[in-house]
């Protein structure tokens, strides 16, 4: 599986492009706004079953199933708020996200647009 960030592109232009040049793949996206966001999961079927698709805001989440073994779950494609106003309401959906998974397993990757530290900003703005 594969987390696709920042894709610029909607859904069946990301669909065109894996089918050119990922054939054995499948692709599930939520379109871009603008020259923003899009976010997509790609992956092969003959590996992995994905189902139960759920698109927010700020991720798009699916059940998972690795063919051959007794491995599901869940997994999250992130792409959180750049801006302060809506990064509250974004972890307390994380956490409610959380909270229904409960102890089964949640793949959870992608831009969670995060500081940890004044530090890590003034990195940032020196690049």
């Amino acid at each position: 599986m594969v987390l696709l960030q920042e894709t610029k592109c909607s859904e069946e232009e990301l669909k065109k492009i894996v089918k050119k040049f990922f054939k054995a793949c499948e692709v599930i996206g939520v379109d871009a706004t603008g020259a923003a966001r899009g976010l997509g999961i790609l992956w092969n079927p003959k590996e992995v079953t994905l189902k139960d698709f759920r698109a927010r805001h700020y991720h798009l989440s699916t059940a998972f199933h690795n063919l051959g073994t007794s491995i599901w779950g869940m997994m999250s494609n992130i792409y959180g708020p750049s801006t302060s106003t809506n990064k509250k309401s974004f972890l307390e959906s994380l956490q409610w996200m959380g909270n229904q998974i409960g102890q089964n397993n949640w793949i959870l990757g992608g831009d969670f647009n995060l500081v940890r530290n004044l530090g890590e900003r003034e990195e940032d703005q020196d690049s």
